[in-house]
């Protein structure tokens, strides 16, 4: 099979499988559901994946994989890139990719938050410089992340609302108290 149509049916795989999980938890959902909603070969399943916890970690590590370029692509390059700038960031990539997000967070909540959190911070620490020694700095940049990313989650499961404009004006307004 050429990558092209490899890379068309892994699509199609994980286009249906991430429909299905927007309804139900993935320890509802068989190799049989999928297959037949994408139209193809329960050996076709197979090829590409294990079952269906080697798809659901794949596409988790593809959203990770794709906010770390994200991250990478804007932070730390721009050397006036501030923590708010960061976070804007990471809200726009939420927005444009709420509905993994949602799943997500639903799926397995804090595992989901536990990795999104270490990507985060070790890319703050790697940014900032900061000494693995420095305890002090890492517990900061660590709270600092876990609380940020509780209100963004919190804000997600309301619906995004307030409007993301407003909402980055809390947290502007969040971080200028602390």
């Amino acid at each position: 099979m050429d990558d092209k149509r490899k890379q068309k049916t892994r699509k199609n795989i994980e286009t249906t499988f991430i429909e299905i999980l927007e309804k139900r938890k993935v320890n509802t959902i068989t190799v049989a559901e999928i297959v037949r909603k994408s139209n193809i070969s329960r050996s076709t399943f197979y090829l590409h994946y294990d079952d269906i916890y080697d798809l659901y970690d794949e596409v988790r590590l593809g959203f990770l994989n794709c906010l770390l370029d994200n991250l990478n692509n804007y932070y730390p390059y721009n050397r006036a890139t501030s923590y708010l700038e960061l976070i804007q960031n990471l809200i726009f990539f939420v927005e444009n990719n709420q509905q993994l997000f949602l799943i997500f967070i639903k799926e397995d909540g804090s595992a989901t938050f536990d990795k999104l959190t270490t990507i985060l911070v070790e890319k703050i620490i790697e940014f900032e410089k900061i000494d693995s020694t420095d305890l002090q700095g890492y517990y900061e940049i660590s709270w600092s992340v876990r609380g940020t990313l509780g209100i963004i989650v919190s804000w997600v499961q309301n619906g995004m609302q307030p409007p993301k404009k407003e909402f980055i004006e809390i947290i502007r307004s969040i971080l200028d108290k602390l």
